[in-house]
C-alpha cells in the first residue's frame, strides 16, 4: 500500500473516538423517561391539535408543548423529580398527571423507561363543578415489585369514580341545554 494514500492513524483514532463519544451521548439521551401520547376529545374521540402539555419539575415550571396536528406529543423527563404534566385546550377542562421518578434505582436507569399516557379532554360548561380534576387524575411512580413506573391504582380508580359521576352532571346539563359533549 502507498503510503502517501493511506489514511493517518492519528486521523483513525480520532474518528474512533468521536463516534464512541457519539454512541456514548446517544445512551445518555435515552436514559430517562421518554413520556408520549395522544390528546383526545372525549365526547367525538377526535385528536386534539393544540393542546398545551406544560409540564412542571418539582412545582417550577420546565416546559411547554404543543399538541400536533395528530393530537401527538412527547417530552423527555429526568430521574430524582416529581413532575406534574398539565394538559390544556382552549374551551376544555384541563387534566393533569403526577409522576414520580425520585425512587429510581440507578443499576435500573440505563435503557430508560417509556411512558404512554393517552389523555381525553371534554368540554368546559359555565355549571359544570369539576373542581376534582385540581387533583391529578393520575399518579404514578417506580414500583419495586415491578421493576417498572407504574400508576396507583387505587388512586385512580377514586378519581375516575368521582369524575364519573361529575361527567354524568355534564351529560344532564348537556341534555338541559340541547348540546353534546
Amino acid at each position: 500500500m502507498n503510503p502517501d494514500r493511506s489514511i493517518p492513524r492519528s486521523f483513525l483514532t480520532a474518528l474512533l473516538l468521536l463516534i464512541l463519544c457519539a454512541v456514548g451521548k446517544a445512551q445518555e439521551l435515552v436514559d430517562n423517561i421518554y413520556v408520549y401520547g395522544t390528546a383526545k376529545d372525549y365526547g367525538t374521540a377526535v385528536k386534539l391539535q393544540g393542546v398545551s402539555v406544560i409540564v412542571h419539575q418539582d412545582d417550577v415550571r420546565l416546559a411547554a408543548l404543543v399538541t400536533d396536528s395528530l393530537g401527538r406529543y412527547e417530552v423527555n423527563l429526568d430521574y430524582d423529580h416529581v413532575y406534574k404534566l398539565w394538559f390544556m385546550h382552549a374551551g376544555m377542562v384541563t387534566k393533569h398527571v403526577v409522576i414520580d421518578a425520585r425512587e429510581i434505582p440507578s443499576g435500573l436507569r440505563a435503557g430508560g423507561f417509556g411512558m404512554n399516557i393517552d389523555i381525553t379532554l371534554f368540554k368546559s360548561l359555565p355549571n359544570l363543578d369539576m373542581s376534582v380534576l385540581d387533583q391529578p387524575i393520575g399518579r404514578a411512580n417506580y414500583s419495586p415489585v415491578d421493576s417498572a413506573i407504574t400508576w396507583d391504582l387505587e388512586y385512580t380508580e377514586s378519581i375516575r369514580s368521582r369524575v364519573a359521576q361529575a361527567m354524568m352532571r355534564m351529560d344532564s346539563l348537556n341534555k338541559v341545554n340541547g348540546t353534546s359533549p
